[in-house]
């Protein structure tokens, strides 16, 4: 879909979580993982079930059998939420350099614990993070 075509070469968790069945698929076959798409696609995994998947989703539930195949996504999943991590970091930095105090309503527990992470990571104060 447009949400993933945008989105090639630099990921932003608002991006991911906006991605369908088919841009989960897009992004396995970009990754040589294709073969794997129909378990993607039976079970409907957008990017938010994506991001969220665990050794045990992939081996039980989507029936991945193969370990070096449950690591490599696990690598690739990995892969982008640092691709996240580093998108929110700029961010983080930027607000904090723009203002002296800052307040991030986040929707989900993931961003939440990127943004403060980053916090901790750059020592940024007068930050506040709060669940909306």
């Amino acid at each position: 879909s447009d949400v993933y075509k945008r989105q090639v070469h630099g990921y932003s968790m608002e991006s991911i979580t906006k991605w369908k069945s088919e841009d989960v698929i897009s992004y396995l076959k970009e990754c040589d993982l294709g073969i794997y798409s129909y378990k993607f696609k039976e079970h409907n995994i957008n990017g938010k079930d994506f991001l969220s998947l665990t050794a045990d989703d992939l081996r039980i539930d989507l029936d991945i059998r193969n370990l070096h195949v449950r690591k490599k996504l696990l690598r690739k999943i990995e892969k982008l939420k640092r691709s996240i991590a580093e998108s929110v970091s700029v961010k983080v930095m930027y607000f904090a350099k723009e203002a002296k105090f800052r307040v991030f309503d986040v929707k989900t527990f993931t961003l939440r614990d990127l943004l403060i992470d980053c916090i901790n990571c750059y020592q940024i104060e007068n930050v506040m993070v709060r669940n909306v």
